[in-house]
């Protein structure tokens, strides 16, 4: 059996693999899509690998290469891997977009490599093209979340040649979309020839299907009204979160931006340097015929994915913008919150105080009543205390308390006693004070003494030099003779004294 046109698909799926997740959005199951007339499915044995590429040498042929989810490892071993690449004579740039299916827990934020284009040389002749790409897409999962969108990628590699009257194509295809497989469908379908194709016209499907816009926002609850939004610090952080997916769908279409100008470089390329032989005779498509209905499409792609990148920049704008004033109304909010709660703490410091003025006042009152009851009790007990000393006289009809004649006493006493008790209480109170006052009365005195003692002596020398000490010394000599003579005066004063007492006596 001659094959003119084939798919393979490559049904290696190692055990370890997880379950599927996200397969079919609907019924969580890999749809199954109908072959058209113009192609051949093959399973191959992996170990004929080698044989079933040489017998397909020569015709269009995709190999698929799966995945069970977009978190899991492809469904290929390495060593079947290389032996796949090296049978079809795939430039081992390929190998560079691989590392984006390895195992990982989340979808990756970074952009894939960049276009790879190699043209196919003999004899100074070009005869075909080599190009690899990735392009990544937005996809929309059934995986239970907050966000219903998802980051893919898939991988392609695209071998084109006319060497004889019949031009073949190597498509690899790796972990390719569901909706992206429809595509090798409807292209064979749509073609007379699938060998006279355009070999251009499957990249710009491919291009159609990824450049799908995707619904980066959902209608909020109607039923709250306008002017009455709360926000809060979970509203920033999903924002912060839709920014992030922008950021990397406008990663992504940039990315496909680079790959679209590529494949325009390329087509004007080969459009120039081709023979005419394969390209003149039959490149029709379905929509159009001729290099400049491709090169249109592809400009066509080109706008609607810078189209697309403008729409998501101006979201990214507008929902920065967003965030600017969330953050603002947090501001003002905390403001306004520790606005409230100074203007309560202030509300119970001035209560605190009002109890504490009535405590207060509560006690100055009760320290009133006791001073009013001291005083009267220090009154009735000096009373008490002159009232023992009465006398009292018994006579035989009972006894009858008289009062000596000097009952002045009985009022005059307390009073005195009283007034005895609070002068005794007072110095005990203001011991140490007036002891500080008597401490420094005494030391100004004796400072005052001696200044007294010592200011003549200075103005005397000051004044008459040696003269004037040699007064001073007759001074002292003379208060001496003076104290010696009054000495003796006294002497003789209480000598006559105890004399007179004698004679007296």
């Amino acid at each position: 059996m001659t094959l003119k046109a084939c798919k393979v698909e490559l049904r290696y799926k190692p055990a370890d693999l997880p379950k599927n997740q996200d397969e079919d959005q609907e019924h969580g199951q890999k749809p199954h899509h109908e072959l058209s007339p113009g192609l051949v499915a093959v399973d191959p044995d992996l170990t004929r690998l080698q044989d079933i590429v040489t017998e397909t040498a020569q015709t269009f042929r995709v190999f698929y290469i799966r995945q069970l989810n977009s978190f899991a490892r492809l469904g290929i071993t390495r060593d079947l891997f290389d032996q796949l690449l090296s049978a079809c004579h795939v430039f081992p740039k390929f190998n560079e977009y691989m590392i984006g299916f390895r195992v990982k827990q989340q979808e990756a934020e970074i952009a894939p490599p960049p276009m790879r284009f190699r043209p196919l040389m003999e004899n100074d002749k070009c005869y075909g093209f080599e190009c690899a790409y990735m392009l990544r897409y937005v996809e929309f999962t059934n995986r239970p979340g907050n966000d219903p969108y998802s980051l893919r990628h898939f991988a392609v590699s695209h071998k084109y040649g006319s060497v004889t009257d019949i031009p073949y194509s190597t498509w690899i295809l790796a972990g390719m979309s569901h909706r992206t497989e429809p595509c090798l469908d409807r292209f064979s379908s749509g073609a007379d020839d699938i060998h006279q194709a355009n070999p251009f016209e499957l990249h710009i499907m491919f291009l159609d299907t990824t450049s799908d816009r995707a619904i980066l926002m959902t209608p909020g609850n109607q039923s709250v009204p306008n002017h009455l939004v709360s926000v809060d610090i979970e509203d920033l952080q999903k924002l912060k979160c839709i920014e992030d997916d922008i950021a990397d769908s406008i990663l992504c279409l940039k990315s496909t931006s680079r790959t679209i100008s590529t494949l325009l470089e390329m087509h004007k390329y080969y459009s120039e340097h081709i023979s005419c032989d394969p390209l003149d005779k039959g490149l029709q498509s379905s929509y159009g015929s001729g290099p400049d209905a491709i090169e249109f499409a592809l400009e066509e792609c080109q706008d609607e994915v810078v189209h697309n990148r403008e729409m998501a920049e101006s979201l990214l704008s507008k929902l920065q913008s967003t965030k600017s004033l969330i953050s603002s109304l947090l501001k003002h909010q905390r403001g306004y919150n520790l606005d409230q709660q100074m203007d309560t703490l202030h509300s119970l410091e001035q209560q605190a105080q009002e109890v504490m003025r009535q405590l207060i006042e509560r006690i100055n009152h009760e320290l009133a009543n006791g001073r009013i009851l001291t005083i009267i009790t220090l009154v009735y007990l000096a009373c008490t205390v002159v009232s023992s000393f009465v006398a009292k006289q018994q006579t035989s009809s009972g006894i009858r308390v008289m009062y000596s004649q000097n009952s002045w006493l009985f009022f005059a006493m307390p009073i005195l006693l009283t007034a005895f008790t609070l002068l005794i209480w007072y110095t005990w109170v203001h011991f140490n004070r007036m002891t500080k006052a008597l401490v420094s009365s005494g030391e100004a005195r004796e400072k005052g003494y001696f200044h007294r003692m010592s200011a003549p002596v200075e103005e005397d020398g000051g004044k008459y030099g040696e003269g004037g000490k040699e007064s001073g010394k007759d001074k002292v000599s003379g208060d001496e003779n003076k104290t010696e003579k009054g000495a003796e005066g006294a002497e003789g004063a209480n000598g006559s004294g105890h004399e007179d007492k004698k004679e007296g006596l």
